[in-house]
């Protein structure tokens, strides 16, 4: 996967800005640093093990369980990744920062 340029996730913001300013805003204030990770995901992809992944493991595709442990859903974006790929994206998808405020 070739790294998406910063002004991909500006132009991304634009189009989300009049729906989700919150957002939108948290998109323009992160995309050097999205930049950056994406980088070095693909520098971990071509030298890491790959591995299953749910590929998609938000907290949107998770239930709670009663004994506190969290259950994986929607496993329809199940695919083979690499280990850094899925730790950053993991990473980027349960961040505080990325969801606090977002309202769509």
């Amino acid at each position: 996967m070739e790294p998406l340029a910063s002004s991909h996730w500006h132009g991304l913001a634009d189009r989300i800005s009049e729906r989700a300013p919150l957002l939108a805003a948290r998109v323009r204030a992160d995309a050097g640093s999205w930049e950056e990770l994406m980088v070095r995901t693909a520098v971990a992809e071509r030298s890491s093990d790959v591995l299953n992944s749910h590929a998609d493991l938000d907290p949107k595709n998770t239930l709670l369980r009663t004994d506190g442990s969290l259950a994986a859903v929607d496993w329809d974006a199940a695919r083979p990744v690499s280990a850094g790929q899925e730790l950053v994206q993991i990473m980027l998808d349960w961040s505080v920062r990325g969801y606090a405020g977002c309202r769509v």
